[in-house]
């Protein structure tokens, strides 16, 4: 599948690129982040390159992340390097 038919959601999705965090915003007042949103960027290509590294980091330990309803449920098995959650 060719990338153009995405092209315009990603323009879209842009302006969730917080400029003082290289991250994707779940909101335009760029204060709420999420797993979710930072797979997406980087599954769908829409953060620019020097900013797709912070992003994978975020996923792997950043703990201001707002988590999947999976992983936040106590006694989920834990990624290496995130704290750990109580049983």
């Amino acid at each position: 599948m060719s990338a153009a038919p995405l092209e315009p959601c990603r323009d879209a999705m842009r302006v969730l690129i917080a400029e003082d965090e290289p991250l994707l915003a779940d909101d335009l007042a760029h204060t709420q982040f999420s797993e979710h949103a930072q797979s997406l960027a980087l599954l769908n290509d829409i953060l620019p390159a020097d900013k797709q590294a912070r992003a994978l980091e975020g996923l792997i330990g950043d703990a201001d992340l707002t988590r999947g309803p999976l992983e936040s449920e106590p006694g989920t098995p834990d990624l290496p390097g995130r704290e750990e959650r109580p049983a």
